[in-house]
């Protein structure tokens, strides 16, 4: 899994960090000042840093010189994110390195398309895509199964089979979502079968939501954000 870290001093933005890109799928470290961040890049370094440039002695800034004036670690990008939205800041991350700036407040969608520019998955992810264990049932044409969800998007799921159906399968999926009085139905149409399981998925098959109208893509937009940014009860039991 890859690895981030946050050097934050705020508990409140940090705790929402946290919660969407470890939704997202990222292993997440927190520092709160310059000199607990630098021990925790020695210790193991990250895949990518975000940082606030206001810390309790140096900043993101200096964090940022500091890393790319060492060969070892000049190859991990740092992330500006801050509530200090002057251009001469900017302009001083952009010099020190920086690969990013971002000013608060963020939204779960503005990290994770921070995220998909500097540190992506496999796949490209162009619309949101979190881990989510929930139950759906799903029908084929000839049988109905209940398989686990690993995760789910905007546009798409992955549903858990050790026997998963061949690519361009139709599927009917109905999906109960923490938060919804009634299941979402679904039709869709698997795009891929890992037969093996990976070190971050179960053996499965990954499935295309087909045939939306824009009611559903309109819900389906404002659900995942809501769940990224833990606005949905129940929601915390989606990724254990």
């Amino acid at each position: 899994m890859r690895s981030v870290l946050l050097v934050e001093p705020s508990k409140s933005f940090a705790h929402f960090v946290v919660l969407v890109l470890t939704r997202l799928g990222y292993e997440l470290l927190h520092a709160t000042k310059y000199e607990e961040g630098v021990e925790i890049i020695k210790k193991g370094k990250p895949d990518l840093i975000i940082s606030e440039t206001k810390l309790h002695s140096k900043g993101g800034i200096e964090l940022c010189e500091a890393l790319k004036s060492d060969p070892e670690y000049l190859s991990i990008p740092v992330v500006i994110v801050s509530t200090d939205g002057f251009y001469e800041t900017k302009l001083a991350a952009q010099k020190a390195g920086c690969a990013d700036y971002i000013t608060k407040p963020v939204t779960a969608r503005t990290l994770h398309e921070m995220m998909e520019r500097h540190l992506p998955f496999y796949h490209k992810r162009h619309n949101l895509r979190a881990k989510m264990i929930l139950t759906a049932t799903v029908e084929d044409g000839n049988n109905s199964y209940d398989l686990k969800t690993g995760n789910m998007g905007e546009e798409g799921i992955y549903l858990e089979t050790e026997q998963p159906l061949p690519a361009g399968t139709v599927l009917n999926i109905s999906l109960p979502l923490p938060g919804l009085r009634l299941p979402l139905h679904l039709k869709g149409q698997v795009i891929y079968a890992m037969p093996d399981p990976t070190q971050s998925l179960a053996a499965g098959m990954g499935v295309k939501f087909i045939e939306m109208d824009q009611n559903t893509v309109t819900l389906l937009r404002h659900y995942m954000e809501s769940y990224l940014s833990d606005f949905i009860p129940g929601s915390a039991d989606m990724i254990k």
